[in-house]
Formats: C-alpha cells, sequence, structure tokens
C-alpha cells in the first residue's frame, strides 16, 4: 500500500480463521402499528418477502409480556386492544428464529 508521500507499507499475510454466513436477509418488508399513539385499538401490520414462522409480542417497559401470538404467514394484520392498559410506552417485538426487530407504541 502506498501513501500520498510514496511511503510504501506492506500488509499481511492474513490467515483467515472463521467464517460466518447469515442466511437471514432482511426478509421484513413492512413492520407498522397504527395509529401510534393508539388509545383505545390499534393494527399491527406485517409483510414478509415469503411466509415465515415468526411471533409477535406486546412488553411494557419493564419488560413484562402482555400478549403474544404466533405465526406462519407472509403477512397478517393483528388488531389489538388497549383501552384497558395503562397510558404509556409499550414495545411490539417481531421476532423469528435468528431475528428481532422492536417497535415503540404509546397508549395514551
Amino acid at each position: 500500500m502506498t501513501d500520498a508521500n510514496s511511503c510504501i507499507k506492506v500488509l499481511g499475510p492474513f490467515i483467515v480463521k472463521e467464517l460466518t454466513l447469515n442466511n437471514e436477509i432482511d426478509f421484513v418488508k413492512q413492520f407498522e402499528l397504527r395509529p401510534n399513539p393508539v388509545s383505545s385499538k390499534g393494527s399491527i401490520y406485517v409483510d414478509l418477502d415469503r411466509s415465515k414462522l415468526f411471533n409477535l409480542s406486546l412488553v411494557n417497559i419493564f419488560g413484562k409480556e402482555l400478549w403474544s401470538k404466533q405465526y406462519s404467514a407472509k403477512s397478517i394484520i393483528e388488531l389489538v386492544d388497549v383501552s384497558d392498559f395503562s397510558k404509556g410506552i409499550y414495545f411490539i417485538v417481531l421476532r423469528t428464529e435468528h431475528k428481532k426487530e422492536v417497535l415503540k407504541w404509546i397508549v395514551e
């Protein structure tokens, strides 16, 4: 390698000891909460690039799981009644075997 002053630096040799492969491509095309903030009933929209086994859960700020459901689908719309929930911040967690995505849902 040569820098701006024409100095040469030789790098290497390198030894590769381990390779990893992640076949879990970005499969989530849509993951939305509507409305947000929500006061009574809201919808969770999930659209994947292919049918897949996944889990949705609703978690409070203390990490307590309040609701959970498993699906094997490409897309779903899940209606959730939050009218009995205390006002505050909650999280919707989308989880597969290798991936987890989290959205914040505000209950007013």
